[in-house]
C-alpha cells in the first residue's frame, strides 16, 4: 500500500503518489458503500501527514473537512 510505503520512507513522491490514489478511490466509491469512511479516513490521514510536512493550509482544510 503507498501510505505504507510513505510511513516507511515518508518521500514527498510516495505521500503524493498516496494521495492521489486515496483521491481516486474516495471519488469512485459510492457515497453509501461499506468502503467510502475508510477511504475518507485513509485520504484525510494523509493529508494531514502532508500538512505536518508542508504546512499546506488547503491540506488541513480539507483533512478537517473529512474528518467533520
Amino acid at each position: 500500500m503507498l501510505s505504507d510505503k510513505y510511513a516507511m520512507a515518508e518521500t514527498a513522491d510516495d505521500l503524493k503518489a498516496a494521495i492521489l490514489k486515496a483521491e481516486e478511490a474516495v471519488a469512485s466509491t459510492p457515497l453509501n458503500h461499506s468502503n467510502q469512511a475508510m477511504y475518507l479516513n485513509s485520504l484525510g490521514s494523509m493529508l494531514s501527514y502532508r500538512y505536518t510536512r508542508t504546512g499546506n493550509v488547503d491540506d488541513e482544510r480539507t483533512a478537517v473537512h473529512i474528518f467533520i
